[in-house]
């Protein structure tokens, strides 16, 4: 719940008029009714002679009330101070919706130099001062101050939302746009607006800039309001507007007269089975006004009701035009790089939505772009679905097709063996290389020229491929001498950062090493399985160097509105034949948990196993000097 200050005229009481302390005693306790551990005893001035089973009741209201609660702005509306007692009134809106006003009576006692809520809303009962001398007659003026005054304050709650709700459909959209955009046009920003979760905007569309603005307007601003508060529950129309994932399309657009109707498309690649038949289409009438602008008139499905007449066509013809329609919607990327095509696979197939992937895919026709959105949906929801890793193993062309190998691993068992092995094909065409319209080709459909290379990479072990990768600097140990020259390693550390943040597997193993052993395999897939899907944002703190290391100290910083504070991390490099990479195995933690000293010692231990414990030594000054330039920060960010 967002406390702020809502600047309707003759609704805020004054600074003054509330330094008093019971308006923000009054705020509190409704700010909290929605929590679970809300405890009556201890946080309202509920009587001790409260029975159990009255006890109940009061809570069971106060529940009700919580609810209530869960959605808008607080701030108090009015409030009145009569010795020991006071009544506040508490203004209750969402998204200036004037339908979503309410206004919240408190009674408040003064105990202890401190303002305690009655239990009661409006009212004074079951605090045990009903037949007190002084209290009493006091209690009874208040209550009837909060029922003659909350009508009034909910009144002037009312117009507030109104004239500011208005103000912003004002100002939500150019009115050169709604004036010259034609339906087709209009109906994207309708469906822009609400992905957005933009109020003003779709008020705008649906004629709230018009005068008179259309019958029931009002209703149908807090329709789509409530629409557009809702998290869009499965197989809802909201679901369809609000989710990214969702991909839409318009497929047609019929006019008569001065009225249109858009009918558009709508796909859910999440869903299991995938198929044409399971495209929805939704249809968005428009009328023009008298003032010469289309108005979106609200269709009666966005309630939930049955669908409006829809247009001539059959709903079949408009599935079916529906893929290619999207295609061009995500547009026509094609790549000069084969190899880089393939590296644009793997983000595509990690992004949150579909359409980055649908961009690669070549389908100019009907039938292929059909294939490729029900092909390439399977794909994207498989990578979705796990948590392994997918790489982009190799690419090999031949003429204007090309083929590239790709796989899942599991980072915390990695292992590629013949049958993890997947190929997609390519096809070049004037502007560059894209992917073919099937994403699961049998081995009967990879050129012939390409089969033998496809057979050979079936036989390739984990190391020609990791190899193959760039990672075929493998660690014996480390010189007695020869620290990374500084430059070099801070590029390295750039260029870790930039792998790391791009999360693109590939790149991350290409600069890093590890030792020969097997053991390295698991502790550097172990850490990009846990690194990558954490989605932090990484940032070069500074660079350290001291005998056979160098390293930099990395700010990881949790996507925003995360509840997990950032973590400075020490990032060891070393010199290999190609250069200073990354020992990703060996990142250590500042040690200020139990668990970041046990994952520390697992380091250490390792790195004893490997390397003269001199060389152990010269790292742990470097994490000394890391925790000395980061702890402040980290502290900071506690």
């Amino acid at each position: 719940m967002i406390r702020v200050s809502i600047t309707f005229a003759g609704l805020l009481v004054s600074s003054a008029m509330a330094s008093s302390g019971a308006g923000d005693a009054a705020l509190a306790f409704l700010e909290r009714l929605p929590s679970a551990d809300f405890d009556l005893r201890t946080r309202t001035a509920i009587s001790p002679d409260v029975t159990e089973t009255k006890l109940e009741s009061i809570e069971q209201r106060l529940d009700r009330l919580g609810t209530r609660l869960e959605h808008g702005r607080l701030d108090v509306a009015a409030e009145k101070i009569d010795g020991k007692l006071a009544a506040v009134l508490i203004s209750q809106s969402t998204d200036f919706d004037p339908a979503t006003a309410q206004v919240h009576a408190v009674g408040l006692i003064r105990r202890d130099g401190a303002w305690l809520p009655a239990p009661v809303p409006a009212s004074f009962e079951n605090t045990g001062i009903r037949y007190h001398p002084e209290l009493g007659p006091a209690a009874t003026r208040l209550e009837a101050w909060m029922l003659e005054e909350r009508p009034q304050q909910l009144q002037s709650l009312r117009e507030g939302l109104e004239g500011t709700l208005l103000d912003k459909v004002r100002a939500a959209l150019p009115a050169k746009t709604l004036a010259e955009a034609g339906p087709a046009e209009l109906a994207e920003l309708f469906l822009d607006a609400c992905r957005k979760r933009d109020l003003p905007a779709t008020a705008a569309l649906i004629g709230g800039l018009e005068e008179p603005r259309p019958a029931g307007w009002r209703d149908s601003v807090s329709l789509i309001a409530a629409g557009l508060r809702s998290s869009g529950t499965a197989g809802s129309v909201w679901l369809e507007l609000l989710d990214p994932r969702i991909l839409r399309a318009t497929v047609n657009t019929d006019f008569e007269e001065d009225r249109a109707l858009v009918s558009i498309g709508f796909f859910d690649p999440t869903e299991s089975r995938s198929s044409v038949e399971k495209i929805r289409i939704r249809n968005l009438g428009f009328r023009r006004s008298d003032s010469g602008r289309w108005v979106l008139r609200v269709p009666s499905w966005l309630g939930g009701d049955a669908p409006d007449a829809g247009p001539n066509l059959p709903v079949a013809a408009l599935q079916r035009s529906f893929p290619l329609a999207m295609k061009k919607n995500a547009g026509d990327r094609a790549i000069e790089d084969p190899v880089a095509l393939g590296e644009a696979l793997m983000l595509g197939l990690a992004s949150a939505e579909l359409e980055p992937l649908l961009s690669l895919v070549h389908a100019e026709t009907e039938t292929a772009a059909a294939h490729a959105l029900m092909s390439y949906s399977r794909l994207w929801r498989g990578h979705r679905d796990t948590a392994h890793l997918r790489l982009t193993l190799d690419v090999r062309t031949e003429g204007d097709r090309g083929c590239a190998v790709h796989c899942e691993l599991n980072p915390f068992d990695p292992r590629i063996n013949r049958n993890d092995i997947s190929p997609i094909l390519m096809v070049r065409g004037k502007d560059g290389w894209q992917l073919d319209p099937e994403a699961h080709p049998e081995v009967s459909d990879i050129p012939a020229s390409l089969r033998p290379w496809y057979e050979e990479c079936k036989e390739r072990d984990l190391d020609e491929w990791l190899a193959g990768l760039g990672l075929e600097d493998r660690l014996g140990g480390l010189p007695a001498s020869g620290t990374p020259e500084p430059d070099a390693a801070r590029r390295a550390a750039n260029a870790w950062i930039d792998a790391l943040n791009s999360k693109d597997p590939r790149q991350v193993i290409a600069r890093t090493t590890m030792f020969d052993d097997d053991r390295s395999v698991r502790r550097l897939f172990a850490f990009i399985g846990q690194e990558l899907p954490a989605h932090n944002t990484l940032e070069l703190v500074g660079m350290h160097e001291n005998g056979r290391w160098a390293a930099a100290s990395i700010r990881h910083s949790p996507p925003p509105g995360s509840d997990e504070d950032p973590i400075h991390l020490l990032h060891p490099i070393v010199g290999t034949r190609s250069g200073p990479k990354i020992l990703a195995e060996a990142v250590l933690y500042i040690a200020d948990t139990r668990a970041r000293t046990f994952l520390n010692n697992e380091v250490w231990k390792r790195l004893g196993e490997r390397l003269p414990q001199e060389a152990v030594d010269e790292l742990e000054a470097i994490l000394e000097a890391h925790g000395k330039l980061c702890q402040p920060a980290a502290e900071a960010d506690e």
